[in-house]
């Protein structure tokens, strides 16, 4: 990548970027609602599971207060994931709508800047959704437990980042296929919405995953970062699946990676499809 391509592609993404936000914004009663949204679903959870603990305080896995924090920082996860999918893994697809997608890609304008764009404003809400849960459970739900050291903070930072790159690397693979498959993309990203909340344990411990699903989640990169930022944040002397310098050491190469391998299919689908003509086909 020459130094012009690098700039055309930092101002088209802070253009796309600046666009999305505006959009966001303009729409005020919209952000309300979902914010509303989000706190009824980890109150629901946080609710349902408070059925089942004991006067003890204990969940039969750990105290109320690591256990708010697990679900705490699990869905702020289950969030990114969501946001990813959705805003990178569908735009062409919002594209196709709106009948810009042509406009977009078939100029030399970088087509990841396009999607890179869309998740700007939903990484920044996402992140005021996760603070905002974790006040919620510390002030209301009867407490959390975050240990913060400068080895958790790291190792945190690095399980989260590693998390989003994962994301990304996916939904670029997942707006690539969407591109042929149309309004179906709908059915690919619920089912991979699903399928990683499952095999990567967002919701719940490794431990009570069967063993064969068990299997199948320490196959994936997403499972190890994912509990390389909660078990770090919580205090736990290691991760449910490995040592958290095992984990960094699976985590920062394959993010790197499935960053790479998504970018450049999304890259060689777009570049086939205007070359057969259907870029734009509804």
């Amino acid at each position: 990548m020459d130094l012009t391509h690098t700039r055309a592609f930092w101002h088209s993404w802070k253009a796309h970027a600046k666009k999305n936000i505006l959009i966001y914004t303009r729409y005020k009663g919209n952000m309300l609602i979902v914010f509303l949204q989000v706190f009824l679903i980890f109150s629901m959870f946080s609710f349902a599971i408070r059925a089942f603990i004991p006067e003890t305080g204990s969940t039969g896995f750990y105290d109320l207060t690591t256990f708010n924090a697990l679900m705490a920082l699990s869905l702020g996860l289950f969030l990114y994931l969501s946001g990813f999918l959705w805003e990178i893994g569908y735009g062409p697809r919002n594209e196709q709508y709106q009948g810009t997608i042509e406009m977009l890609f078939m100029t030399p304008t970088p087509s990841l800047s396009v999607l890179l764009g869309y998740v700007v404003p939903e990484f920044i809400l996402d992140t005021i959704y996760l603070i905002f849960i974790l006040a919620s459970f510390h002030f209301i739900f009867g407490g959390i437990k975050i240990v913060l050291t400068v080895e958790s903070f790291f190792y945190a930072i690095i399980g989260l980042f590693g998390s989003l790159i994962l994301f990304a690397g996916f939904s670029f693979i997942v707006a690539g296929i969407g591109i042929y498959l149309r309004e179906s993309v709908n059915f690919l990203i619920n089912i991979s919405q699903i399928s990683l909340m499952v095999l990567s344990a967002i919701f719940f411990p490794f431990s009570v995953l069967p063993k064969p699903i068990l299997f199948i989640s320490k196959l994936l990169p997403t499972s190890y970062a994912i509990d390389l930022f909660r078990s770090s944040l919580v205090g736990f002397p290691r991760g449910e699946l490995l040592s958290f310098p095992f984990e960094v050491l699976i985590v920062v190469p394959t993010g790197v990676f499935f960053l790479f391998v998504g970018a450049w299919f999304f890259t060689k689908i777009v570049r086939n499809a205007r070359e057969k003509g259907v870029l734009g086909h509804f």
